[in-house]
């Protein structure tokens, strides 16, 4: 969903990349429904496209192997998808997870919650793991919402967390947009971000999706993905064979005034 911050820069970078390449690009938003990637991926081969640079979502074994039946030589972004073999950029975002939780606890934060993520996309698995691995680092218990990616999850978890009445004393959101939901529903019930609850977040988060206090962040670089993965996509049209590559770079802890010490 390109209204998300993180995957209009990466689309960004797949299209400047593209350009180069003499090649012009299609752009499809699928919204996390494997239904709605089925659709593009039928018009976009009737269209007889050279390659696919695709972030993946649940559900999307059987249509990638349709390409790989055709020969489309395609790459994915930001998510593996089990039993597809296939040239992969991502960033490292289960070290930057566990990055966010140090922090926090070196802020002064013992009770830190997860919240956000879609079950079975390898992205999630990667935030939780580094989530979990910071946790067990400093000896605190997990806490672990799952809700999805979308600014509705953040928002339903906020409300759910409000009506527990026990806020965690931190919150770790799994991407940008979870943590504007987050941050809208506490705005709008009057929890103080950073003084009552800190918040932060993996990739990004632009004015266009906060307003308030300044997020600190784990920020992927969207742009270098997507010209990698069209890097590599142009090598496979051109004919280059080998097994599949993986490409991890390397997130960078944004340290901003969400976060505030305890």
């Amino acid at each position: 969903d390109i209204t998300n911050p993180f995957f209009s820069t990466l689309a960004r970078g797949v299209e400047d990349a593209a350009r180069e390449a003499g090649y012009p690009l299609i752009l499809g938003n699928t919204d996390e429904s494997a239904a709605r990637e089925r659709e593009h991926l039928g018009a976009l081969m009737s269209h007889q496209i050279n390659g696919l640079v695709i972030a993946p979502t649940v559900g999307s074994e059987a249509h990638l192997r349709r390409l790989a039946q055709r020969r489309i030589p395609f790459v994915l972004v930001d998510r593996r998808v089990p039993g597809v073999e296939a040239d992969l950029v991502r960033g490292d975002t289960e070290a930057g997870a566990q990055q966010l939780v140090r922090h926090l606890v070196e802020q002064g934060y013992r009770r830190i919650a997860f919240v956000g993520g879609t079950p079975q996309l390898s992205s999630l698995e990667d935030r939780l793991g580094g989530y979990r691995a910071g946790v067990r680092e400093a000896g605190l218990d997990e806490e672990v919402r799952l809700s999805g990616y979308l600014l509705e999850s953040g928002r339903e978890t906020a409300e759910a967390l409000l009506a527990d009445g026990d806020l965690p004393e931190a919150v770790l959101a799994a991407n940008n947009v979870v943590a504007a939901g987050v941050l809208a529903v506490f705005r709008e019930r009057g929890v103080r971000v950073p003084q009552d609850v800190a918040l932060a977040c993996v990739d990004e988060a632009e004015s266009s999706l906060v307003v308030g206090p300044l997020l600190t962040v784990v920020r992927q670089p969207a742009f270098e993905m997507g010209r990698r993965a069209m890097a590599l996509l142009a090598d496979r049209i051109g004919g280059a064979a080998g097994p599949p590559r993986e490409v991890v770079l390397p997130t960078e802890l944004v340290v901003r005034h969400s976060t505030g010490g305890r």
